[in-house]
């Protein structure tokens, strides 16, 4: 997982997607399949920004976005409205299942908060092999 500023998520975004604004997280899947599957890419001020609009906590939003891209590196998407309900139905039971985060996890600038956000985003890439055959 790399975190990048907003003007490197841009031009990362507009490269690779043809989309000329900073998104809050890109995923590069592999071509072979070694034990890691693909780099994730995070903007944390994006993802702060929609934390903030959304009344989320931060580091919940941060677990979700990792989810979220460690399903696209899997070959999920949310083009079709089909394939929306099941990555979001996929989603939803990971971090049911494995990503508990209250709502006083909201910054991470004490280190216990990043301790528990690296922790939980831990517990979700894990859930990920977990839960996949449980979910069709």
């Amino acid at each position: 997982i790399r975190l990048v500023d907003a003007d490197e998520g841009q031009e990362l975004n507009s490269e690779y997607r043809g989309k000329d604004y900073a998104t809050n997280v890109l995923s590069f899947p592999y071509d072979t399949e070694p034990v890691v599957t693909g780099d994730l890419v995070i903007c944390p001020s994006v993802v702060a920004r929609e934390a903030a609009e959304q009344n989320k906590p931060l580091a919940a939003h941060y677990a979700h976005l990792v989810v979220h891209g460690m399903l696209h590196l899997q070959g999920f998407d949310h083009e079709a409205d089909a394939d929306a309900e099941l990555m979001e139905a996929r989603e939803r039971a990971i971090l049911a299942a494995s990503c508990s985060i209250s709502d006083s996890e909201v910054t991470l600038t004490s280190w216990p908060c990043r301790i528990a956000v690296a922790s939980a985003l831990a517990r979700c890439a894990v859930a990920t092999s977990r839960i996949d055959d449980s979910i069709d």
